[in-house]
């Protein structure tokens, strides 16, 4: 008992990390189940909040939320994975490229696999046609995957308290705004984009945890030879 005591205490951090994993994932596991009953919370939940949202956009509204979607697409996101790459690269960087490229890469995978297991159909009164199935969210997994992330990354980088503060703000509100923008352009259910951040928490903090212990596993691994 005190030796599993003496482990908790050393380990806090990763202690933390695994209880939030497990919430987390339990809650996207809760939702993913309701999502394939027709008449379930979740699914009423949805139809409720997108004729909601239907009816009262505005055209100054649609214009801002078209424009910070766009943060989520494809094109924007690669251009600027490829600017942060170099920059970690020049400034020697190492373990925040491995972290960026890891949550990059894997959030593109993970919402593929898992939007054709559901093939879940989209809203048909969006703004914008958009093809695909809808669950989960790719724009909000790439938000806290890519945005989240990278400002979390930069965060890690200064001793600067207000500017630490700023920078976690700027990963939070930038993720929250393009999940709520496909909600309310009308291309994602809600649930999509909140299981998208339960599912890229559950993702992020297994990234994190596995570059906080590189060191051990390396070790491990070496010995393992």
């Amino acid at each position: 008992m005190n030796s599993l005591r003496s482990w908790i205490s050393k380990h806090n951090t990763i202690v933390f990390l695994a209880l939030i994993f497990s919430i987390l994932l339990g809650l996207f596991s809760a939702i993913l189940e309701d999502v394939y009953e027709s008449d379930s919370k979740v699914v009423n939940a949805d139809n409720s909040i997108s004729q909601y949202f239907s009816t009262v956009r505005d055209p100054q509204l649609n214009n801002f939320f078209l424009g910070v979607t766009q943060l989520g697409n494809s094109e924007p996101l690669l251009l600027s994975f490829m600017l942060v790459c170099i920059l970690f690269l020049l400034f020697k960087k190492y373990t925040q490229l491995v972290a960026i490229f890891l949550t990059f890469g894997g959030s593109a995978v993970i919402t593929f696999v898992v939007k054709n297991i559901v093939q879940r159909a989209r809203p048909i009164d969006g703004l914008i046609v958009e093809h695909g199935f809808s669950f989960p969210s790719g724009h909000a997994f790439a938000a806290v995957c890519f945005w989240g992330v990278l400002f979390y990354l930069l965060s890690t980088l200064t001793k600067n308290k207000p500017l630490k503060l700023l920078l976690l703000t700027i990963a939070f509100l930038l993720a929250f705004l393009i999940g709520f923008s496909r909600v309310y352009i009308g291309v994602h259910w809600p649930s999509d984009v909140i299981a998208s951040y339960l599912l890229s928490g559950v993702y992020v903090i297994a990234v994190l945890i596995l570059i906080e212990n590189r060191e051990r596993i390396f070790n491990r691994v070496k010995l393992g030879r």
